[in-house]
């Protein structure tokens, strides 16, 4: 008899259990289907003491929070993506609008040889901007897409360096700047990738030269276990940079333009990024200072 009444209890406990998980679930299920059809925010709430149904409640939530944010990390590419767009059509469209204006002052009869070998010079600066954005805009897609495959090897950075630096000597003179060096006496051995530091080298001296004010320092350390790369320009007395934007590629470093004025630092770091590098810039005192590091 009492085996009867004990197991008519157990079934009863069992059979309202199943009830009550049975029921749980269908609301789970509502509100799942409300939240998907929906499309807010809301995350699954747990009304069940049951630890099999709560696990699959938090994993449920888990899940809801990696699509969101996979989510936002796609509307903020599109977002990216417009401004970029948006960015380089304007710079694309202004040498090209002065290509086309000089072009049609050459076609015109009366203009001197003086004028017409003026404009020409014009005409070809304009072209090689225009030719140097486009270039940039489609290397930083390519780093950006994966489609560029980095070798990594033993590389001397401090003959890199050095020989990448002096490459550039004629832009120096006609910028009036001298570049003043401070390497190292022995070999600076990095593993990296042989195109990619010697874009970022050069990169980073055409950013000097683009707006340094005196002459650019080029320097190349030998820390504990890191080799660090850093160039060094003085800038204008009213020019404000925001160290923390300087590679955006969308940053221009000037309040009064919204549009940028190349993409050579954002390569950068992306070229550093992919060697597990790190980049970082610094302004103090009216000196703008760029340092890469690799470990050794």
């Amino acid at each position: 008899m009492y085996a009867i009444i004990i197991g008519s209890g157990l079934l009863f406990v069992l059979l309202f259990r199943y009830v009550f998980v049975q029921k749980e679930m269908k609301r789970m299920t509502r509100e799942l289907e409300r939240i998907r059809t929906k499309g807010t925010d809301e995350r699954l709430q747990i009304k069940l003491g049951n630890r099999t149904t709560e696990r699959l409640a938090v994993e449920i939530n888990a899940l809801m929070d990696e699509k969101q944010e996979v989510r936002g990390g796609a509307i903020r590419r599109e977002k990216e993506l417009t401004e970029m767009i948006t960015s380089m059509s304007h710079d694309l469209r202004t040498p090209l609008t002065a290509i086309i204006g000089y072009v049609q002052l050459l076609d015109k009869p009366e203009i001197t040889l003086e004028e017409h070998t003026r404009y020409t010079s014009i005409v070809y600066g304009r072209a090689s901007q225009l030719q140097a954005l486009i270039q940039s805009f489609f290397a930083l897609s390519a780093i950006q897409s994966g489609q560029e495959v980095l070798q990594m090897k033993k590389i001397d950075l401090k003959e890199m360096v050095k020989n990448t630096v002096l490459s550039y000597y004629d832009m120096f003179q006609e910028n009036q700047k001298k570049v003043v060096f401070d390497l190292p006496k022995e070999k600076c051995f990095i593993i990296g990738d042989r195109t990619a530091c010697k874009r970022i080298i050069e990169n980073i001296v055409l950013n000097a030269l683009q707006h340094s004010t005196k002459d650019v320092e080029v320097i190349v350390e030998l820390r504990n276990e890191e080799i660090s790369f850093s160039v060094r320009n003085a800038i204008r007395p009213d020019a404000s940079l925001d160290e923390r934007r300087l590679f955006d590629r969308l940053y221009t470093g000037d309040s009064t333009r919204k549009y940028h004025r190349g993409l050579g630092l954002p390569i950068v770091d992306r070229l550093m990024n992919q060697m597990h590098g790190q980049v970082e810039a610094q302004v103090k005192g009216g000196v703008f200072t760029i340092c890469c590091t690799w470990k050794k």
